[in-house]
């Protein structure tokens, strides 16, 4: 579907509409946005730097005269180029490992780190503010305890003997003060002390970790929203980003909590609905799917059981088969509907990643993955809204539903368009590669782009005798780019239009902004086989170049910092990718002069061969550059153009096949 229930396929869709330039509330970059005041005025961008990024493009790697000549550090590994592909959170972190700029103000002077106490800094008032702020971080950890009652452990605690429950106050207040509100400007100047105290007690935990569940959500809470805390110079910053230290530790430490039997324990008590540990266990078992799901994350399926280790994806659907019969009686709490809801949908995707792989060289194995998943989805997704209905009955609190519906809507889509990708790279594989995928190589993964085009060049659309391959391609890939697309529409309706207790949409911070960020280096690979393989570029580039932008500026508009650079210096994760998706922007901007300047000169050639007494005061059309014609207010208020409601998600999902 893409953004046709947006705009046609003109550049604008619509005859141009004269708005009068606003200052202030009316621009996307100088405004407040709402009256939450969650967007800050008007910012300058970091200025986008191209040259290292380029290197990590398939089209590079294979031939750099798409991309172009680059300079500066050496050229990434195949391996590098490959971990890219693989994972959102792989290419952020080797990107921001090569940028000179990020993190480079990061580094903690020993002499800085007051020795001053968490709870002397938050008071219970103020603990109980900034807990209202943690509402969309609660949604991906339910376990997340009341700060007021953390605060209050801190208090009667050892500082030494419980660095771990410091740590996570610490850490908690920090998290809470990063989200854009302008509420909160009152408390920010405790962020450096907050800081200190984290980095003092994080650095505590991490050479003695104590067994406590306060140190498995710290280390959670770290790896996805304060990876670079516990960074002491600018040269681990980039690395400190796959988080796999975090997660190794986190999990050790819940198997010495013997977490991993929560789920036994909760199979026994299904016919004792009377226990009193029930909630506590349907915690314990989220936690550790929680876990499980961020270590086959990290690894993007790679790895199979460890020597006595039961299969994780065949260990979470266990788990969840437990957790859903509590919800069917009615026990499971309010507060795990989203993140139970969540781990189910990355085990249905686990699941056909699995069946992809099994039998990655049969078409017809991978369209019946492909519609299995895409069922699966849509199950899961009235299975979440029956659960929502059932729990606002008579609670006049349908509004909360609404944007939880429309956050699982964008994580499912997210979901099933890595299905479909997986599928067409296997379909493109399996007819240049004998073996089995697991044989496959870096070295010939990065000829992805040369196979497809060597695809689709060998027949035209309307031969009979195209292959099976070709067809597929054509069946599933002319979508792919439409449901790339509609994850970065998705990202900036929810940043703009969605909130929660009056919080604007939070999500993520690394999963977020790599999300974004892989995204957006997948359109510009396809564009890059478009003009390798035809010289042209795909119809909707104008539509993807302020895609680009827009979810450029709403990760910037995410951070607390006036400054991106500053911020990018500060090892912000938001404006450092909001840097890099503006880099591609540059990138399929200079693509698009290239390939205008062409058709301008083969039409200027034309014209003059042909000859005729006018054509010599024939002037071709200049180059009109889309930011000579994008305004900063283009999106300045999304709530005016038309929204996608929720809709039924087997047509977000369909194939058009005509």
């Amino acid at each position: 579907m893409g953004l046709d229930c947006v705009v046609d396929s003109t550049v604008l869709g619509r005859p141009a509409h004269k708005r009068q330039r606003t200052n202030g509330m009316g621009s996307v970059q100088g405004r407040q946005a709402t009256a939450s005041g969650d967007f800050r005025e008007g910012r300058e961008p970091a200025k986008p730097q191209t040259t290292d990024i380029k290197k990590f493009l398939l089209s590079y790697s294979q031939d750099s005269g798409v991309a172009g000549s680059s300079h500066g550090q050496p050229s990434p590994s195949k391996l590098e180029i490959y971990e890219s592909l693989r994972s959102p959170v792989h290419l952020l972190s080797l990107l921001l490992s090569r940028d000179e700029r990020f993190a480079k103000s990061t580094a903690i002077q020993s002499s800085a780190l007051a020795q001053v106490s968490a709870s002397d800094l938050i008071t219970d008032e103020v603990a109980v503010m900034l807990d209202q702020h943690l509402v969309w971080h609660k949604l991906y950890f339910p376990y997340i305890p009341p700060l007021r009652i953390l605060r209050q452990q801190v208090v009667a605690s050892n500082h030494l003997d419980d660095a771990s429950t410091v740590f996570l106050f610490a850490l908690l207040c920090l998290i809470a003060l990063d989200v854009p509100r302008s509420r909160l400007a009152t408390h920010r100047h405790l962020q450096p002390a907050l800081q200190s105290i984290v980095f003092c007690y994080g650095q505590a935990t991490l050479f003695n970790v104590p067994e406590h569940r306060h140190s498995i959500l710290a280390l959670e809470l770290i790896a996805e929203y304060r990876p670079l805390a516990l960074v002491f110079s600018q040269l681990g910053a980039g690395r400190s980003l796959k988080g796999e230290l975090y997660s190794t530790l986190a999990k050790r430490v819940a198997l010495k909590l013997s977490l991993n039997d929560a789920s036994s324990l909760l199979r026994e008590r299904i016919r004792n609905a009377g226990s009193n540990d029930v909630e506590q266990l349907i915690l314990d078992c989220l936690q550790w799917c929680s876990l499980t799901m961020a270590e086959i994350e990290a690894e993007r399926y790679a790895r199979g059981p460890r020597h006595g280790e039961r299969d994780p994806h065949t260990s979470m659907q266990s788990s969840l088969e437990i957790l859903r019969a509590f919800i069917g009686s009615g026990q499971m709490p309010a507060k795990t509907l989203f993140l139970f809801h969540r781990l189910a949908s990355f085990t249905s995707e686990l699941q056909a990643v699995h069946d992809i792989t099994k039998g990655w060289s049969n078409l017809e194995i991978l369209v019946d993955v492909m519609n299995r998943h895409e069922m699966s989805s849509k199950q899961e997704k009235e299975q979440f809204s029956i659960a929502l209905q059932q729990l606002n009955e008579g609670r006049g609190q349908a509004e909360e539903a609404f944007p939880l519906l429309q956050l699982f809507d964008v994580e499912l889509h997210i979901r099933h368009t890595n299905v479909v990708g997986l599928a067409l790279f296997c379909a493109v594989m399996s007819g240049a590669h004998p073996g089995a995928i697991q044989d496959l190589n870096p070295e010939e993964v990065l000829q992805l782009g040369d196979h497809i085009i060597d695809n689709l060049k060998a027949h035209s659309a309307d031969d009979p005798s195209r292959s099976s391959t070709r067809v597929f391609l054509e069946r599933y890939g002319n979508s792919r780019l439409d449901e790339l697309q509609r994850i970065l529409t998705n990202f900036i309706n929810l940043s703009d239009n969605v909130s929660l207790h009056g919080v604007r949409f939070t999500g993520l911070m690394r999963h977020t902004s790599s999300e974004i960020l892989f995204t957006c280096k997948d359109i510009v690979e396809n564009n890059a086989a478009r003009l390798k393989g035809w010289g042209g570029l795909h119809d909707g580039i104008d539509m993807q170049l302020i895609l680009f932008l827009e979810c450029a500026r709403r990760l910037e508009a995410m951070t607390q910092d006036e400054n991106t650079e500053q911020a990018i210096a500060k090892g912000n994760l938001l404006a450092a990718s909001a840097n890099l998706i503006r880099n591609l922007h540059q990138i399929m901007l200079g693509w698009k002069r290239t390939v205008a300047e062409k058709e301008r000169q083969t039409i200027t050639s034309s014209m003059l061969s042909g000859g005729g007494s006018g054509s010599s005061n024939i002037t071709p059309a200049p180059f009109i550059d889309t930011n000579d014609w994008l305004s900063d207010d283009f999106f300045a208020d999304w709530n005016n153009w038309p929204q996608m409601d929720i809709c039924d998600f087997s047509q977000w999902l369909v194939d058009d096949l005509s």
